[in-house]
């Protein structure tokens, strides 16, 4: 593996004798708005049947209270003596299982960062922080999962996201600082599969791609077997909601703005799909599905990618 990217390696001597029945590591990225949380949640439904199949499983809040902790900043911040204590936790958690899927929307990072150029927005340090992870798992077999989304749509529901975690901001800021041309996934695509093989699918297509998806990212044999939850986690807001949050000057510590957003979500919720906050006019979406489906074609030509289809 290219170690250019790593930073400072664990050096042999330091590491223990290593995993003992692990063979693979299902690698979730989990892209922001991608229904992420929908897959964590259906997986976790079926903790008891993976386990009996000797599949291990690790998704967000769990990483976290495991200490395993993939923070804005920890392809800088993860020291070798760190590096050494998560593969020392996962040892000993994934001991008996052969395999571990690991889920987590933060493990690629910011996925927009205010102020870059557009073509460095988009998730800029996610090679830096999976080499972290390669490290941790060693020898292993590593594969990277992740969804895509259009342009328009990702921009949409992440604006929406920010204003329910208490940051708020104008559509008018918020587009200055994300403009469409700065979703492009080829090159973040490309970026990982220099590293490890990558499976991909597009979020449109992920209803009809459950099966498939469970079928890569954890067994053929339980592909029918693990039902998607009823509904996805993150509903949207609705065009009420938006304006009532945007409208509310009064309050200014983030935990107190993010609590207000989340009464003012589950107050008003979106009636339909109509009724779902959009800033995007019918041009502009066109002009984001034209650049998404160059985007899409561009992915599926870099080595290394498996792209699932319906």
């Amino acid at each position: 593996m290219d170690e250019m990217n790593v930073g400072t390696s664990v050096s042999r001597a330091d590491v223990d004798l290593g995993f003992n029945t692990l063979k693979s590591v299902s690698l979730h990225l989990g892209a922001h708005k991608t229904a992420t949380t929908h897959l964590q949640r259906s997986l976790a439904r079926a903790h008891r049947r993976l386990r009996q199949r000797g599949i291990g499983l690790h998704v967000a809040e769990k990483l976290r209270n495991e200490g395993v902790i993939m923070g804005p900043d920890v392809e800088k911040s993860a020291s070798p003596e760190t590096i050494q204590t998560w593969r020392n936790h996962f040892i000993k958690a994934t001991d008996g299982f052969e395999r571990v899927v690991i889920s987590d929307e933060n493990l690629l990072g910011a996925h927009h960062r205010p102020g870059l150029p557009p073509h460095l927005k988009m998730y800029k340090t996610a090679a830096k922080r999976l080499a972290k992870l390669e490290q941790v798992f060693a020898d292993t077999e590593m594969t990277v999962f992740l969804g895509i989304r259009n342009p328009t749509d990702y921009l949409e529901s992440s604006f929406s996201q920010s204003l329910v975690h208490g940051r708020w901001a104008s559509v008018e800021e918020f587009l200055e600082s994300a403009p469409v041309a700065s979703i492009q996934w080829a090159p973040l695509v490309k970026s990982l599969a220099e590293r490890l093989p990558v499976v991909l699918w597009r979020y449109e297509d992920y209803s009809q791609l459950f099966p498939q998806i469970i079928s890569n990212l954890v067994d053929p044999e339980l592909a029918d077997r693990i039902k998607p939850e009823g509904q996805k986690h993150q509903i949207g807001l609705s065009v009420k909601a938006v304006e009532m949050i945007l409208d509310n000057k009064v309050l200014h510590a983030v935990r107190t703005r993010a609590e207000f957003a989340l009464s003012v979500r589950d107050m008003f919720p979106p009636e339909n799909e109509t009724d779902k906050f959009r800033f995007y006019d019918r041009l502009s979406r066109m002009e984001g599905m034209t650049a998404y489906e160059k985007d899409v074609e561009e992915i599926k030509s870099i080595p290394n990618v498996t792209f699932l289809r319906p």
